[in-house]
């Protein structure tokens, strides 16, 4: 016989034996009574059989990945477990009353502590430790590291003979389902994580209450969860998920009047700039991965209706990053600090909650991107001009798709250079040397300047405005613009 509980249209629940019910029952549940619905046992019931689910799940894991990706999958379980605890109504009023279960209120520290060991233990598979952990590491593995990895990983589980795939340009059935097991579990625990504290504070507001819950070192062990998932990952899905779940979780911290917990994403937010300022012995590429996620995540999640500390403090280190020197003898291969920065930048601006506010610092980053242009190494001319398209976008707007040009989408130069003064006298500066370097009309040779293309392209953006369009023309001859 078999039976499933009954939250119709919630979500599909695997089919389990009746019996198997009767005993979590049993065990982890007082019998019910007039005092307390069945409906709120069930919920514990479930809740607590989920998680030693998913902790059988990760010692299957840990005992032959391989087999374990193939029928035991953890991300199904995560995903369970966040629909049980986030969307079925009054679940966290039952785990915390006695009268239920004695043992509800232990959930959230065995489930938070389950999920730490589980996302080092996947890290540590990628990396490809035997033991699975990945605690000394702070750069992803390389595509070439994680192959070999998951090769042994197949090979312990009996799917690829000695040798066999060395060779082999295609990645075998075994190599995708172990690597995609690994990266959406990654993704589901960041996402779970970030709504379980979100949830536990909405719940809880109170500081007693949400100290029952959730303490400060539960708090600092999710910080940490998440920290290695954004710095040690590769994936860009996986990536992205976490940012979802770490932006509720920086914002709910940072909202509260606790000081003890808006230290934590601020030590976050100042150990992930000491990372970027740090010079590394490999590269990460993709855009500096995952590090420019984890400041956007936090300076995302100030609180926009007051002043951004955090935002001006990372803007102005990132820029002094991005402005230093090269040094004398650099590896192209290797990740440079300020490459790293330029990228941490743009992701900044690309971020649509901080439109208005990264606008203040639109000049800097402009004359930056520009200047950058001429550096000798590839990867900052390339982290360059991506930034520079970036706050093309974000300083001018964006056209709208049907490729109307009209004057109404665009600004006008005096509208330009009023809202960004700084940069007439720069942009002007830059067409000049332009225009020195282009040589005689008798040499025959042609000297193009690195940012020429670039500040052209940015002042035919610009259109003359409705108003006073004969004005602003006497203005540009005085300034020397027409003439250049």
């Amino acid at each position: 016989v078999f039976v499933v509980f009954g939250w119709p249209s919630l979500f599909p629940l695997p089919v389990l034996r009746s019996e198997d019910l009767s005993s979590i029952l049993k065990i982890d549940c007082k019998a019910e009574s007039d005092q307390v619905p069945m409906q709120d046992v069930n919920t514990v019931s479930l809740v607590l059989f989920l998680l030693q689910e998913l902790q059988q799940h990760h010692l299957a894991a840990e005992e032959d990945m391989l087999n374990a990706a193939r029928t035991k999958p953890i991300h199904g379980v995560l995903v369970a477990l966040q629909r049980c605890l986030l969307d079925v109504p009054n679940a966290w009023i039952s785990m915390q009353t006695a009268d239920i279960s004695p043992r509800g209120s232990e959930v959230i520290p065995r489930l938070v502590e389950t999920l730490e060991k589980i996302s080092m233990f996947l890290l540590g598979v990628l990396y490809g430790n035997q033991g699975g952990s990945c605690e000394e590491q702070e750069t992803p593995p390389s595509f070439c590291d994680m192959g070999n990895a998951i090769n042994w990983v197949i090979a312990q589980g009996g799917g690829l003979a000695d040798g066999e795939g060395d060779d082999c340009v295609l990645l075998s059935e075994e190599h995708s389902l172990i690597m995609t097991c690994c990266w959406v579990s990654l993704k589901e625990i960041g996402i779970f994580l970030g709504s379980l504290v979100e949830k536990v504070f909405l719940v809880a507001p109170s500081g007693a209450a949400t100290q029952s819950l959730l303490t400060i070192e539960d708090l600092k062990k999710i910080a940490k969860v998440f920290k290695d998932i954004l710095l040690k990952c590769r994936h860009w899905g996986a990536v992205e998920g976490c940012c979802a779940g770490f932006t509720k979780f920086c914002a709910v911290l940072l909202n509260n009047p606790n000081p003890e917990l808006q230290a934590i994403p601020t030590s976050m937010l100042e150990q992930g700039l000491l990372v970027l300022q740090t010079p590394r012995s490999t590269s990460v590429t993709r855009r500096a991965a995952g590090l420019p996620m984890l400041i956007l995540c936090i300076v995302a999640a100030e609180n926009a209706s007051k002043a951004r500390p955090l935002l001006a403090h990372s803007m102005k280190t990132l820029l002094d990053t991005a402005r230093a020197p090269l040094p004398l003898h650099w590896d192209q291969t290797l990740d440079l600090p300020q490459v790293c920065a330029v990228h941490a930048l743009q992701a900044v601006v690309r971020c649509s909650g901080l439109g208005v506010a990264v606008l203040q610092f639109a000049p800097a980053m402009t004359m930056l991107s520009l200047n950058a242009l001429s550096s000798p190494c590839w990867a900052m001319r390339n982290a360059a001009l991506q930034l520079f398209s970036s706050l093309c976008s974000r300083m001018l707007g964006q056209r709208p798709s049907g490729g109307d040009g009209s004057v109404r989408h665009t600004m006008s130069p005096p509208a330009f250079f009023t809202n960004y003064p700084a940069l007439q006298a720069f942009l002007l500066g830059q067409l000049e040397g332009a225009a020195e370097s282009l040589g005689s009309p008798g040499e025959g040779r042609l000297h193009l300047h690195p940012s020429l293309h670039s500040v052209l392209a940015l002042l035919a953006k610009l259109q003359p405005g409705v108003h006073d369009e004969t004005g602003y023309s006497r203005q540009a001859k005085a300034a020397g613009w027409l003439h250049i």
